[in-house]
C-alpha cells in the first residue's frame, strides 16, 4: 500500500484474497461499526464494510467509486435455511443481526406481510427458526431443509443487483493515492484464487448497483427496519481513472467478466 494509508477490512470478509495489498502492517480488522467510526473520525483512510452498516453513516462517509462486493441473481453468499415452509417460520437465527444479510432476510419477510425478528444462534434451534448461513458450507443441510439464496430472491423481486459490502472513505477524503490503493487491492483479489469468494459475487459498483443499494435502504427504512438516512453517494475524484472504474464495475473477484447489472 502507498505511504502511510490505513485501510480497514470488516471481519465478516476474508483477508486472504487481498494478500499483502495493505502493506507490511496488514489490514486493520474489526467490526463494521468500529471501522466506520474510525473512517468518519479520520483514523482510517477507508474500509470495506457491510453495506447495511455503512448506510447508517451516510452522509459522513462516501462510497469509493467502482469499489463494492455485489451480486446479480444467485450470490452464493447468504442463505436462509428453513426446515418448515416459509409461512411457518417464526424467527431468524443469526450471529450478526444488523448485517446486510440479516436485514435483507427480515425485509423480505416483512414485505410479504410477516414481520420476523432475529434471535441468537443456538446449537439446537426450534424447527420454526430459520438459520442465516454465510454459505452452504461443508455440513449437509438437516433432513428436509431447504436453502434459499437471498441474493437471488432480491433480484427476482426487484430486478436489481444486491450490494453486500462497500468501500467507504470520509466525506471529502478521496484522492488519487487512496483511490489507487483500493483499486490495487481489488486487482490483487481478482488475480488470486476464487476459493474464498462465492461464484456469484462481483467487484462492481455501477449505476445498477447504486440503484439496488438505494432501493435496499429505502425499503428497509419504509418498513421500520433501519433508520431513514440519505443514500450513500460516490465520492468525487476528478483524477479517478476511467479504466480502473470500468474494470471494478465489470470484473468478478476471480477476474472473469460476468453478466447482470450495468
Amino acid at each position: 500500500m502507498t505511504g502511510s494509508l490505513r485501510l480497514g477490512l470488516d471481519t465478516g470478509w476474508p483477508a486472504e484474497p487481498f494478500g499483502e495489498s495493505a502493506g507490511p502492517e496488514g489490514w486493520d480488522r474489526g467490526r463494521a461499526a468500529d471501522l466506520l467510526q474510525r473512517v468518519a473520525g479520520g483514523t482510517l483512510d477507508a474500509a470495506l464494510v457491510d453495506a447495511a452498516a455503512a448506510q447508517r453513516w451516510a452522509p459522513e462517509v462516501e462510497l469509493v467509486p467502482g469499489a463494492a462486493v455485489s451480486s446479480f441473481g444467485k450470490a452464493g453468499l447468504a442463505f436462509l435455511v428453513h426446515a418448515v415452509p416459509l409461512e411457518r417460520v417464526t424467527a431468524i437465527a443469526s450471529g450478526e443481526p444488523e448485517s446486510a444479510p440479516a436485514l435483507l432476510a427480515r425485509l423480505l419477510f416483512r414485505a410479504a406481510g410477516r414481520p420476523i425478528g432475529v434471535v441468537p444462534e443456538t446449537p439446537a434451534p426450534a424447527a420454526t427458526v430459520a438459520l442465516l448461513r454465510a454459505a452452504p458450507g461443508p455440513a449437509p443441510l438437516p433432513p428436509g431443509a431447504r436453502a434459499l439464496d437471498l441474493g437471488q430472491v432480491w433480484t427476482d423481486l426487484t430486478g436489481l443487483p444486491f450490494v453486500w459490502a462497500v468501500w467507504v472513505c470520509r466525506k471529502g477524503r478521496l484522492d488519487r493515492p487512496l483511490y489507487g490503493a483500493i483499486h490495487g487491492a481489488i486487482r490483487a483479489a481478482r488475480s488470486r484464487s476464487r476459493a474464498a469468494w462465492p461464484e456469484g459475487l462481483f467487484f462492481r459498483l455501477g449505476r445498477a448497483e447504486l440503484a439496488g443499494l438505494a432501493r435496499f435502504g429505502e425499503e428497509a427504512a419504509a418498513l421500520g427496519l433501519a433508520p431513514a438516512r440519505p443514500p450513500l453517494r460516490p465520492a468525487r475524484l476528478a483524477a479517478a481513472t476511467a479504466c480502473d472504474a470500468k474494470a471494478a464495475r465489470r470484473s468478478r473477484p476471480g477476474g472473469r467478466t460476468g453478466g447482470g447489472g450495468s
